[in-house]
């Protein structure tokens, strides 16, 4: 299948179309299948329109061949049941590009057409199609509403520097909506519904290299994680800002958007983390995201730079400053700014003398607005911030006034209650001075972090339990793992044996050069330690300690129905924990976490998916982990390439055994630079 950032073509057709079938439209005027027709008309579409009926006998191949020029896409706006048999028309009449409005292709009763249109879209992989069940593709610059989004209605979309592209029509529309009201608009709106031929990542990543400043995502699940990588890429490469709001994934709202959209979600906190890792930032609500587009819309573009956003703070209440101080030391990127002596003299030459001067700059003065706006004027042009962010409130000033301040760096006006806001009109003139507004300092603390930052940030994940929601799960320890993972895993695991008796344990010790450890299997006991069911620096010349820790532990073992291993002890290394999951987004994933004493303070996961090639450079950039596997603060550099080895060996041996739902390597020791890693445990757990 020909991925669009692949094929240069392949997004100018939905986002610069120069001809447009509408396939089976209505010729109700008020039916919602007639929409497109009417906004195209109304908002100026330039280029060529062409309805084709659907007559259920051919007419749409017809019609379509015999056209001069073949359309650069075709929304098809048939019912459900006509869909997969039109869009072979349409294929077969050479256009390569399609828009599917119809929903009913979830749940059991869409089952089939979803089978026959998968079918289809495999025997025709130049056919590529947004949708089914979607609000369709609005390209604002170019008049191109191939949509039916209730917004036009009563709106004409108004042009802005963001793309947005969201899974929820619905949501779309409320995003779409938002930003409407703010004065800002969209470049590109992309609604993608239940994405059975292009994803929500795979149109990001296209978007990336359009004229946009960046790109907004609402997200329910990850249907095309494959493109997660050229992601990661696209966003390194452009600097571009992406935005997403993933929807909650707990057990509820996972069978909700699997009967809304026919997608299954995976564990939440991988499929955040792997957002995360290919450089996206993620919010928490749709306010956040309409405050982020708003703030990243308005700026422009931050030159890359290490040094940090100097931000200064003016307002009106001295509480929200003290809340803004916070949130700019809270959020990575940004810091207070620093007055020089012009700034302060400039300042002090137009302030109350009672005033004191420092940020954030408290100017609790009703009434006088323009002194006000001279004092984030001054700010603005001053040498000493990048950014003002300005409180101000209709109870001290006019706002009108403060919407004609003059252009200049970039500030964010902010509100002291959150009742409080500008006129559309007033936002436009705002928008002509680089200035955005948002509701809160907090707000926009956050928006700018991103603004300055340009990469997402760490968060961390959790491993998923050992039963990953199987209820039937066997458990196999480490003689298990070791012969169900295969040769290229077990040669990671230092020398052992099953004992069953003393006589058993003696010829064993005797064999073991130095040190070894007795203690259960662990096809039963996941936790040893807690059971006491393991000795660790046992030698063979002390036969008296190791009989009496066999004896103990052979008895705690027994007890539960598992059996005892000896195992040789290995040299010491850095403890990390690695796992992989069968996740049901991103499939076999690996996780990374700092395992031993280090796992309490190091609370970061470092996911692993895609191209092996790469994950050394997941791993480098990673906050914690990278830096103690880099040889924190002296230590000794740790071997990654075996680490990743050993990581891309766990996600083989998932691969290619369907059953196995968990393996959890803890403690893998990581050896120092060339002298590569032990597994000192596993458990693995398969389904039967």
């Amino acid at each position: 299948m020909t991925a669009l950032f692949d094929d240069p073509e392949g997004l100018r057709a939905f986002l610069h179309p120069r001809a447009v079938a509408l396939v089976g439209g209505s010729e109700k005027p008020d039916a919602i299948s007639a929409r497109p027709a009417r906004y195209l008309d109304r908002l100026g579409y330039s280029g060529d329109v062409v309805a084709i009926p659907d007559d259920g006998q051919g007419s749409v191949a017809r019609a379509l061949a015999s056209l001069e020029t073949t359309p650069d896409v075709a929304l098809v706006l048939v019912a459900a049941g006509r869909v997969v048999d039109v869009l072979a028309e349409v294929a077969e009449a050479g256009v390569t590009r399609a828009i599917v409005i119809a929903s009913g292709f979830e749940g059991e009763l869409g089952a089939e057409r979803r089978e026959r249109l998968t079918a289809l879209l495999a025997t025709h992989p130049e056919l590529r199609v947004i949708g089914p069940n979607c609000n369709g593709v609005l390209s604002v610059a170019d008049h191109a509403a191939l949509c039916f989004s209730s917004v036009l209605l009563t709106e004409d979309p108004r042009e802005g520097s963001f793309s947005f592209v969201t899974q929820s029509g619905a949501i779309g529309n409320g995003i779409l909506l938002a930003l409407q009201a703010r004065e800002l608009g969209l470049a590109h709106w992309f609604s993608t519904g239940d994405e059975l031929s292009i994803g929500a990542l795979e149109l990001t990543t296209a978007l990336l290299d359009e004229d946009s400043k960046g790109v907004a995502l609402f997200l329910e699940g990850l249907t095309d994680a494959r493109h997660l990588e050229a992601l990661a890429a696209g966003i390194a490469r452009t600097r571009k800002p992406v935005l997403a709001l993933r929807a909650p994934q707990s057990e509820e709202s996972r069978l909700a958007a699997l009967a809304h959209t026919g997608r299954m979600l995976g564990d939440d906190h991988i499929g955040r983390q792997s957002l995360l890792d290919a450089g996206v930032h993620l919010v928490d609500s749709i306010e956040e995201l309409t405050d982020v587009v708003t703030v990243l819309s308005a700026l422009p573009v931050r030159t890359a730079t290490q040094e940090p956003c100097r931000v200064a703070v003016v307002t009106v209440s001295g509480g929200l400053g003290v809340f803004a101080a916070e949130a700019i030391a809270r959020e990575p990127g940004l810091q207070l700014a620093v007055f020089d002596d012009e700034t302060r003299a400039r300042l002090a030459a137009r302030l109350p003398a009672y005033l004191q001067i420092g940020d954030p700059l408290d100017i609790p003065v009703l009434g006088d607005t323009a002194l006000f706006v001279d004092a984030i004027t001054i700010l603005r042009e001053s040498d000493c911030c990048d950014v003002v962010v300005a409180v101000v409130s209709t109870l001290a000033h006019d706002y009108d006034l403060v919407a004609a301040m003059p252009a200049g760096n970039p500030v964010v006006l902010t509100h002291l209650s959150p009742e409080e806001r500008f006129s559309r009109p007033q936002l436009r003139r705002l928008a002509e001075a680089c200035a955005a507004s948002v509701p809160s300092p907090v707000v926009a603390c956050r928006a700018l972090s991103i603004w300055a930052s340009g990469s997402g940030e760490s968060a961390a994940v959790e491993s998923p339990s050992a039963a990953s929601g199987h209820s039937n799960t066997t458990q196999l320890g480490l003689i298990g793992s070791a012969g169900r993972l295969g040769d290229g895993f077990a040669r990671y695991l230092p020398p052992m044996s099953p004992i069953r008796t003393e006589e058993e344990l003696r010829t064993a010790a005797d064999a073991v050069p130095g040190r070894f450890v007795v203690k259960a299997e662990g096809s039963v006991l996941a936790h040893r330690t807690e059971y006491g069911a393991v000795a660790i620096g046992l030698s063979a010349d002390r036969p008296e300690e190791y009989l009496e820790a066999f004896r103990a532990i052979e008895a705690i073992s027994a007890e539960h129905g598992d059996t005892v291993v000896l195992q040789q002890m290995s040299a010491p290394g850095l403890e990390v924990l690695v796992s992989a999951v069968r996740d049901r987004e991103l499939g076999p994933t690996v996780l990374l976490r700092a395992g031993g004493t280090l796992a309490d303070l190091v609370d970061e996961t470092v996911v692993l998916t895609g191209a092996v090639d790469t994950w050394s450079a997941v791993i480098g950039r990673s906050e914690r982990l990278g830096k103690l596997l880099g040889g924190y603060r002296g230590e000794a550099r740790r071997d990654v390439g075996a680490l990743v080895e050993l990581a891309s060996q766990v996600r083989s041996a998932m691969v290619a055994d369907d059953a196995i739902q968990v393996i959890e390597c803890n403690p893998v020791l990581v050896h120092e630079e060339g002298k590569s890693v032990t597994i000192v445990d596993v458990l693995t757990w398969v389904t039967s």
